[in-house]
């Protein structure tokens, strides 16, 4: 406890001051950290939304149970879990079966959609994590994580899909105001950055090839000189990219 209190005191003084050139290695690691831990248990909490989704629906005796009863029940998770937007469930043609939204259900076919068409290939106990949803009626994106959903016997039954705020994975109260963060899959998409305008097409990629996880190095981001380093994410198939401007 007297050493989570000694970080957090010591990011205060970071997000207030900024990092000091004395220490930067260490104090940008030690501010990557925290915030790779912050967004971990953002997407930790709404990955337990959806695997208890999906553990519901696994049981075909379940199937039978009032859909209003339902949507209350998903909305109940939602209010529980930090940036949740909403939570919903397919069936394998990709037909809306129950929605946290709006109840009763709309007639809906999704099979389109990426994070539907990913997830029916994906094993037991699998997640998918989509490209982000620009929005621009209410103002931020939505990060879309899906999982199968199968029965008893192993046969795929649908998809259980989590909308969250991708915003949310970053603490932004403990980013120094010379300080630019994002976070990436490692196949290259951006999930989420601050400021949001910075630039969207850093090779992500080319920079895990190029250094050491956890190593500091110069990066030039559009014209600004900064120290960076990247942290992988040790539950998920994501890596966060902190800079600070020199």
């Amino acid at each position: 406890m007297i050493r989570i209190f000694i970080i957090l005191c010591l990011l205060v003084s970071f997000a207030r001051e900024g990092l000091a050139q004395k220490d930067l290695d260490l104090d940008l690691n030690l501010a990557a950290g925290y915030q790779v831990v912050q967004a971990e248990s953002m997407l930790h909490a709404a990955d337990l939304a959806l695997v208890g989704l999906a553990d519901l629906f696994s049981d075909d005796e379940n199937d039978a149970i009032d859909p209003l009863i339902i949507h209350d029940s998903l909305n109940r998770k939602i209010d529980k879990t930090p940036g949740l937007q909403a939570l919903f469930t397919v069936n394998v043609a990709g037909q809306l079966l129950h929605d946290s939204f709006i109840y009763p259900t709309r007639f809906l076919n999704l099979h389109d959609r990426g994070y539907i068409q990913n997830a029916l290939m994906l094993k037991p106990n699998q997640l998918f994590i989509g490209k982000p949803i620009p929005n621009q009626f209410i103002g931020f994106d939505s990060l879309p994580m899906s999982r199968a959903i199968f029965n008893m016997k192993g046969h795929l039954k649908g998809v259980a899909v989590a909308i969250l705020t991708p915003d949310h994975l970053l603490d932004r109260s403990y980013i120094c105001t010379k300080c630019l963060v994002s976070v990436f899959k490692t196949n290259g998409e951006k999930i989420v950055s601050f400021p949001a305008s910075m630039e969207k097409k850093i090779a992500i990629k080319d920079l895990m090839k190029d250094y050491a996880p956890n190593t500091v190095f110069d990066l030039t981001i559009r014209t600004l000189r900064t120290k960076s380093l990247w942290v992988k994410f040790s539950q998920y198939d994501l890596v966060l990219l902190y800079s600070y401007v020199l």
